[in-house]
Order: C-alpha cells, then structure tokens, then sequence
C-alpha cells in the first residue's frame, strides 16, 4: 500500500532561498503526524508545499503514490487533500450553514440533496458545538467555534488527507481544550491527519507520531507518546533543561 503522503527531500522557500532543508516524510493511510517546532523553524512553510501553494526547488511530494509536487492547491484538494490555514479560514458574513454547503460545493456542486444531508450530518456529530448555530454569523461566533466551522467545512469536502495549521492558535485553553475533542473524534474516524501545532500537548495527544522540525531540517521523529519526555524534545524546542515538565 502507498502512503497517503510522502516528501522526498524536500527543498522549499521564498524569493530564491530555501526555507526546508531536505525534508523526509512519510505518512501513512490512516495515520497522524503532528509537527512542532520553534518560530521559524519552517512549519508554515512545510504545509504550503504540502498543499500547493509553494513551489518546490528540490524534491518531490506524492499523494496516495501520486507526484503531486506539478499540480496547483485545487488539483491537490481534488487529489482528496483539505487543508485548514491558520487565519482567514472562514467566511465571516456567511451562516455556519452557509460556510460548510461552500465546503461540500467546492467539490461536490452537482450531488444530490440528500448526498449533501447525509454528509452534513455526519460532520456535526464531530462537531456538536456548532449543530445549534447553522443561522448564526460565523462573524459572530468564538474563536473556538470559527476553528470548528473552518473544519469542519473542510471535512464537507470528503477529504483523505485533512492538513491543519496551528488550529489552537489566539484560544483561550478551554476553547483549545474543546476544539481538539472534535478533533480527536475526526481522527478516530480514520482520516488521515497532519497538523502543526504550537501547543505540545493537544498537539501530540491526537497524533500517532510527532516530529520536531528546527531550522527547516527534520531533527527528531518518534511515536507521539514518547515525544513529550523525550529529552532532545526539550533541548530542540522548549529551550528548557531535561527533566522539566512541558506546561503548554
């Protein structure tokens, strides 16, 4: 079986100088991969090559065992890849509704209503914060709340591959909190994650396997529960001394 995603040495960046560094993945159907990192480091910019908005100067990216690293964000997103940008993931002056029918048209304009119903549904048992408020302004809902319509319209979208930038980022710890339970039900639906992620914990909690990523170069991969006391952990990204729990 191929992997759902794979990155061979990945070179990417901007204006003619690269960000990442030869950059391995390797993600498996199924499977959940979570990167950390400090600022800088290159994740945003990983994901962009990941989906399409950057273009590689070296390596190569495959979907499913497709070269993917030729084609643009919509071919990629028909590839079965939905990807959930950190900002501007909503649309502000639109219903809930109205933002995850946009989700499920973007792929699916010519299907049947009840095609739409049955897929609607199953998205808000993932996220039964938002059932309540399909009428309301996305404008007007908390940030939690907009990071789980931003998810779920992504989900209408019948994804096999969901990439996720910093969904914690700017909530506050009980919003952050609540938002990743949606996220641990997505993923125990077997859908195929990867995410960045600044907060550790949430981040490595819902994933099989985490990787630290530091100057644009891959420094450390290991299974997901072993990473938070791991040692280099601390001394690649935390900038604390072994031994001293991760708080955030």
């Amino acid at each position: 079986m191929s992997a759902a995603l794979s990155l061979r040495r990945v070179h990417a960046g901007y204006a003619g100088k690269d960000i990442l560094h030869g950059v391995d993945i390797e993600l498996e159907q199924g499977g959940a991969l979570t990167v950390v990192g400090p600022n800088g480091s290159g994740k945003s910019t990983l994901l962009k090559a990941v989906v399409g908005l950057l273009t590689l100067s070296r390596g190569s990216i495959a979907l499913d065992g497709k070269p993917v690293e030729a084609l643009n964000a919509l071919a990629r997103s028909r590839l079965g890849l939905a990807y959930v940008p950190q900002e501007r993931n909503v649309f502000a002056n639109l219903t809930v509704g109205d933002n995850l029918r946009l989700g499920w048209e973007f792929l699916h304009p010519r299907m049947e209503a009840s095609a739409w119903r049955d897929r609607l549904d199953y998205v808000l048992q993932l996220f039964p914060e938002i059932r309540d408020r399909l009428s309301v302004s996305a404008g007007l809902l908390s940030g939690g709340q907009r990071q789980m319509v931003a998810i779920a319209s992504a989900l209408m979208q019948t994804p096999s591959l969901l990439v996720l930038d910093e969904p914690s980022a700017g909530l506050s710890p009980r919003n952050a909190a609540l938002l990743f339970e949606s996220i641990a039900r997505t993923r125990a639906t077997g859908i195929t994650l990867l995410m960045i992620e600044q907060n550790v914990k949430l981040g490595l909690a819902v994933a099989d396997r985490g990787l630290v990523l530091v100057a644009g170069q891959v420094r450390l991969l290991a299974p997901a529960h072993e990473l938070l006391t791991d040692d280099r952990l601390h001394r690649l990204y935390l900038g604390t001394q072994p031994g001293v729990p991760v708080t955030h």
